[in-house]
């Protein structure tokens, strides 16, 4: 009797794991079919192809380049399969593939909107003034990259440099010297000074060229608010309007002193 029952308790067990590895392969096909279907319906699926790229904030660049762009570089391959489905998309190489042809656009952002639509959002550079190289003029924006030729010279910010090995979309000027030319300019408004251009013979350095002909030579590492300050006792103290007209440069660079040098009347 023991030996029977032993048999049927094998017997249970044997037929219990069998059932267990049945119910264990059932179930993992019924997920294996519901990730595969998931897998088609995401990837595969017309419902989430991509259908239409919209494009914001562009301007001077065509939309139909930047689409081109694009259509050619956002698709990843899948294995090897190809998938045009808005959640398989690579947003990297498209934008940096727009910024390396495009210099005139600061940024730009991509944003998918399902089932089958992005929206690239460009944010082109606003110039600023002007840069020359040489004698080539070029747009410059607030963060001191020249990104487009000059058509017209239709700017009171002007600046050259001694440097000359630029090319588009490279920074010519450091943002913070950028806008420490920009303060300067404006206080010159205020003090009626026509500013012809401005000329940078170094990172260190400032040459102010007025329209009357004179220069003011500032630091663009010693405190600049100290030099302005400088500048305008200087002409209200020491060097009237009428001494202007004989006015080589002022040079406000050093310490608590300001050097004016007056034309030779030889």
């Amino acid at each position: 009797m023991p030996t029977l029952l032993k048999k049927h308790q094998s017997y249970y067990r044997k037929y219990r794991r069998k059932k267990s590895i049945k119910k264990f392969l059932l179930i993992s096909f019924l997920i294996l079919i519901v990730l595969g279907g998931a897998f088609y319906v995401l990837f595969f699926s017309p419902f989430f192809r991509l259908k239409e790229i919209e494009i914001l904030g562009n301007e001077k660049v065509q939309s139909q380049d930047l689409r081109i762009i694009i259509e050619q570089k956002i698709f990843k391959k899948l294995i090897f399969f190809s998938s045009k489905s808005i959640f398989w998309l690579d947003f990297q190489i498209p934008e940096k593939e727009i910024l390396d042809n495009y210099p005139q656009i600061a940024t730009v952002s991509f944003k998918k909107r399902f089932p089958s639509k992005i929206i690239v959002e460009i944010e082109e550079r606003k110039k600023i003034g002007i840069f020359y190289q040489e004698t080539t003029p070029y747009l410059i924006n607030k963060e001191g990259v020249i990104f487009e030729e000059a058509e017209a010279l239709n700017s009171n910010f002007i600046v050259k440099s001694e440097r000359t090995n630029f090319n588009l979309g490279d920074k010519v000027i450091e943002k913070e010297n950028l806008e420490k030319i920009l303060k300067i300019q404006k206080t010159l408004e205020v003090l009626e000074i026509d500013i012809e251009y401005f000329f940078l013979p170094s990172p260190k350095r400032l040459d102010v060229k007025t329209s009357e002909g004179w220069q003011i030579y500032f630091s663009l590492i010693e405190d600049l608010d100290w030099q302005i300050t400088k500048l305008k006792l200087a002409l209200e103290n020491k060097i009237p309007p009428e001494k202007r007209g004989i006015l080589e440069y002022i040079d406000v660079r050093f310490g608590n002193m300001v050097y004016p040098k007056y034309q030779s009347l030889e």
